[in-house]
């Protein structure tokens, strides 16, 4: 009998350990649901700080392993001095990942949430 991991492709098997360092995020929900032709990620994290691995890191990992995929991120990251009032969306397509305002979310204080005033 022959191992699961026998017939992948390099990039198959690249996939699936940008998977696995996704699921290392603290996390509350990583899913791999089975899609036409292949496998998706879904994911939901939570962090009060940044963390390492970087989940902006880990989409560019996606972008360079698996060109073919595609998808949104989007993130808040209040201490990055020029965007810590912005929802950034980091949109991957044909192996490039772009930023890109949420303008939707944005600015997020006030849009998301009230002023702090304590």
């Amino acid at each position: 009998m022959q191992s699961m991991s026998a017939g992948r492709r390099p990039a198959d098997q690249a996939a699936i350990e940008a998977v696995g360092r996704i699921a290392s995020l603290r996390s509350r929900d990583v899913r791999v649901p089975r899609v036409d032709h292949g496998q998706g990620i879904r994911s939901r994290c939570f962090s009060n700080h940044r963390s390492s691995p970087d989940v902006a890191e880990l989409f560019e990992h996606v972008a360079e392993v698996a060109p073919g995929s595609y998808g949104l991120l989007h993130v808040r990251d209040d201490e990055d001095p020029d965007h810590e009032n912005e929802v950034r969306v980091l949109r991957l397509v044909r192996g490039r990942v772009t930023q890109h305002t949420e303008t939707l979310l944005s600015p997020y204080i006030p849009t998301v949430e009230d002023p702090f005033t304590g």
